[in-house]
């Protein structure tokens, strides 16, 4: 497994390049893109929000523990940002089951209609 590290603010995240890229069309192009790294194999995300950290951890040990609506809501974020269909169906389950916040329903009808999701939501809300 090729390794790679992600530098997010101060952290640096080993990685799996592999996994990364099977899940996300976004991390393929970036580990393959003809990208000027500071150094082989690091790649700096620069737009990222609270819990990133783990998020990709969450996704290298293949568990989603959503302790809250929040993070739940932060990781269908970053299923969007980052092209990931995977996490995508992983975040809507406790979604369902767990109820939308009024407030947040445009924004996860927004995200949800860009995987073709939203009659699942809309089901789930009725």
């Amino acid at each position: 497994i090729q390794s790679t590290v992600l530098v997010v603010g101060d952290a640096k995240l080993p990685v799996s390049r592999e996994l990364l890229e099977i899940y996300s069309s976004f991390f393929a192009s970036l580990f393959n893109g003809n990208y000027m790294e500071k150094q082989p194999g690091i790649f700096e995300i620069k737009v990222v929000q609270d819990d990133f950290v783990w998020f990709i951890e969450s996704i290298h040990q293949r568990t989603w523990n959503f302790s809250s609506m929040d993070r739940a809501l932060q990781a269908l974020s970053y299923a969007d940002q980052y092209n990931m269909m995977y996490i995508h169906r992983r975040v809507v389950p406790f979604l369902k089951k767990n109820g939308l916040p009024s407030n947040k329903i445009k924004g996860i009808f927004v995200i949800s209609a860009r995987f073709n999701d939203n009659e699942e939501i809309i089901v789930s809300i009725l």
